[in-house]
């Protein structure tokens, strides 16, 4: 799709080229950001097309970097990237690194403005902008309380409710009542005391009126943190398609001099509503009809078959995001799906209870998932032999670290039990078998994008399968080969790529899946025993993964060659691509110089 026209945004790098429009441009301005990030890779997640107004609102009221804004979601951040100038997905946003958890940020953001006011910075703000599901979460709350006995930070905190979650509310979904019904009684009788005022009390009324349809005045203490006992100030519900109303609210929050919670209620571009059975967070909305199916909506169909063969097996919903795997299973058995929305932490030990209660959880989350949860998931569904299943969709984004990583989890969770399925036959078959275990937690890991074609094993060796080999491989006489290649999950085209480019070269070549990588099967350390050398190919970069496992395997069996590790690159857009033709050069080049040295 060809770039669009868009002069407004042509002209603006920064803070003083938004202070410099018209306040009848930003419209305009807000219109072109949405066709720029429609007509660029991929599609613009709902989330960022929701953030627009927000965006261009925070530029013009706050001195961007000098007040700093803290992102809960990443996805969030595509307007303001572009309104500093970043036209290209070059790589991962520098301001990015820095911003945790949504349901921790604001923590983080309080972090920050403390260490301003301890340096005298009296003249700087930090933004903290969340989605209304982060305060879901107890970490969030904690922050807010802390928040309430420091009235001395200039903090605004901005939650951006974009009212597209479906699923069934938990308890503790505490962001949809923020700020609404404790100001409607509250302007309702001010209102009637206005009136009643002589002389100015019918214009005061009426500016109060209008004032309500996009800035809430500052109400101390109302809605929830009235409930809360919390002294924090709020405004809003505020029309986050309206940017003279955000950006109202936001110029009287900095002007209060103390913490502050903006609510803004808007609604992303309709196209991400639509089929959220096949939606995956920051890639295309799959369409209807025949053609290659993504791995989630793989998954949300065998959900489906596994709720009418298994009535105890339930969905839990885990992360902000759209719940693509469970959107379907939610239409067919809408009281069997429970939303928790950024609660990570509070889902986990539920689903333990869940479990305790002769229920099977299914937790949909994204790949960061255990980072956020480990000790619960350790505590409370491992050491207590509870079959939970967390089925986990990569994430790939630069600021999630990892929380699946094989080998962290191998030490740390006792008993668990991690799958990564080459296709979507793999994933239907290990999401039954994970659903079978009753007595540990399992994990099923699975990429983001369309789902390749099967691939069949050409044979099974004590529950590995082996993708590629020769008669030695599979004969009942073994003999040293070459080059073990182990696939993980996804990978498996790739790995079969590499062994046909080697088997060119002379080089004889195994490939194989162990399929479930937690416990790493036994038998991996043999056969890497068997070959001059030994690689495992995995899908992201950050983790230490199956070569750490395989590593200290070898080291228990006396092997001392350590394998190859390749890895996709993850975060980056410029990396290079992990290719086969990749693998295999540095395969070929490593044997050579082994041959060399013996």
């Amino acid at each position: 799709m060809p770039r669009p026209r868009t002069p407004l945004l042509d002209g603006v790098y920064g803070p003083h080229d938004m202070r410099a429009l018209e306040p009848g441009q930003l419209p305009g301005l807000a219109a072109e950001i949405r066709e720029f990030m429609a007509a660029g890779p991929g599609d613009p997640d709902a989330r960022s097309d929701a953030a627009v107004e927000l965006g261009i609102a925070l530029h013009r009221v706050f001195n961007w970097p000098r007040d700093p804004f803290v992102w809960g979601d990443s996805s969030l951040t595509r307007p303001h990237e572009l309104l500093t100038g970043r036209r290209e997905l070059t790589g991962p946003d520098s301001d990015r690194p820095q911003d945790p958890p949504c349901a921790r940020v604001l923590s983080y953001a309080a972090g920050l403005a403390t260490a301003y006011r301890l340096s005298g910075c009296t003249d700087r703000h930090v933004v903290a902008v969340v989605n209304g599901r982060a305060l879901a979460a107890g970490g969030a709350w904690e922050a807010l309380g802390s928040l309430a006995r420091t009235p001395e930070l200039r903090i605004v905190v901005v939650v951006l409710d974009d009212e597209g979650s479906p699923g069934r509310a938990a308890p503790g979904g505490a962001a949809r009542r923020l700020g609404s019904h404790g100001y409607g009684r509250l302007v309702g009788l001010g209102k009637d005391v206005l009136r009643h005022t002589p002389v100015v009390g019918g214009p005061l009324a009426g500016a109060l009126h209008s004032a309500g349809q996009g800035m809430r005045e500052l109400l101390t203490p109302q809605g929830l943190l009235a409930d809360l006992e919390l002294n924090l100030a709020e405004s809003g519900p505020v029309d986050g398609r309206d940017v003279a109303a955000v950006e109202a609210a936001l110029r009287a929050a900095k002007g209060a001099a103390r913490p502050v919670i903006v609510r803004c209620v808007t609604q992303g571009r309709e196209r991400a509503a639509e089929d959220e059975r096949s939606y995956v967070p920051g890639r295309a909305v799959q369409a209807d009809g025949p053609g290659p199916q993504s791995w989630t909506s793989v998954f949300a169909e065998e959900m489906v078959k596994a709720g009418a063969e298994r009535p105890y097996v339930i969905g839990v919903r885990a992360c902000d995001r759209l719940p693509a795997p469970l959107g379907l299973f939610g239409e067919v058995y809408p009281d069997r799906v429970f939303d928790f929305g950024n609660a990570e932490a509070h889902a986990a030990s539920c689903a333990s209870g869940m479990a305790a209660g002769g229920l099977h959880p299914v937790v949909a989350a994204h790949d960061g998932f255990l980072g956020h949860a480990l000790e619960q998931v350790a505590r409370d569904a491992a050491r207590r032999e509870y079959g939970v299943t967390f089925a986990l969709a990569g994430s790939g984004a630069p600021d999630e670290i990892g929380g699946a990583d094989p080998a962290a989890l191998s030490r740390m969770v006792p008993g668990l039990r991690c799958a990564a399925p080459r296709d979507g036959a793999r994933l239907r078959a290990q999401l039954h078998a994970a659903l079978g275990v009753e007595d540990a937690p399992t994990v099923l890991r699975f990429p983001e994008g369309l789902v390749g074609p099967d691939i069949e094993a050409v044979a099974h060796d004590r529950g590995i399968d082996v993708l590629y080999g020769g008669p030695a491989a599979r004969g009942d006489v073994r003999e040293v080969r070459d080059v073990l290649i182990v696939s993980v999950g996804a990978m498996a085209p790739v790995c079969l790529e590499a062994a046909l480019l080697l088997s060119t070269q002379g080089v004889s070549v195994t490939v194989v899946d162990p399929g479930w990588i937690v416990p790493l099967p036994a038998r991996l350390a043999e056969l890497a025993a068997e070959h001059v050398l030994s690689a495992t190919v995995e899908d992201d970069d950050r983790l230490c993964g199956v070569a750490a496992l395989l590593t200290r395997a070898l080291e228990g069996s006396m092997v001392g060659t350590p394998p190859m590790r390749f890895a996709r690159p993850v975060g980056t857009a410029d990396g290079a691509p992990l290719t086969g033709g990749i693998i295999a050069d540095t395969i070929a080049h490593r044997l050579g110089e082994q041959r060399a040295c013996v």
